[in-house]
């Protein structure tokens, strides 16, 4: 690997002149930069499935932002502290707190928990 970011084979690193990069010829100094960079970059621009929704595809190093504001990412009530166990799509979250009576209750609960603090 040179510090262009490229990788190079074993054998080419051997042959290869200690003072430039055999591909794009820039003097080499310093440090290399580390031969799991470029694989690092690759896997990162690979395009993987959103697990809320396999129609999604996102780079796999922008998974965890889009995870983060997905509409079909599963996530918990905001009442889970309380008791409350059910999971949904962030889309449908809305609608579950309108019901759920965990919930509802949560401004009191909060309140309490804060004067008992």
């Amino acid at each position: 690997h040179g510090v262009c970011g490229r990788m190079l084979c074993g054998l080419c690193l051997e042959k290869m002149p200690k003072d430039s990069c055999p591909i794009c010829r820039r003097p080499l100094h310093g440090d290399l930069a580390p031969p799991q960079a470029p694989i690092i970059r690759m896997l990162g621009d690979l395009r993987v499935h959103c697990p809320g929704n396999a129609e999604h595809r996102v780079a796999r190093s922008e998974l965890e932002g889009h995870i983060r504001g997905c509409a079909d990412s599963a996530v918990p009530c905001t009442a889970e502290a309380f008791g409350c166990g059910y999971r949904c799509a962030r889309r449908n979250l809305a609608a579950h707190t309108t019901i759920c009576v965990l919930a509802q209750a949560l401004p009191a609960f909060e309140r309490i928990r804060a004067e008992h603090s």
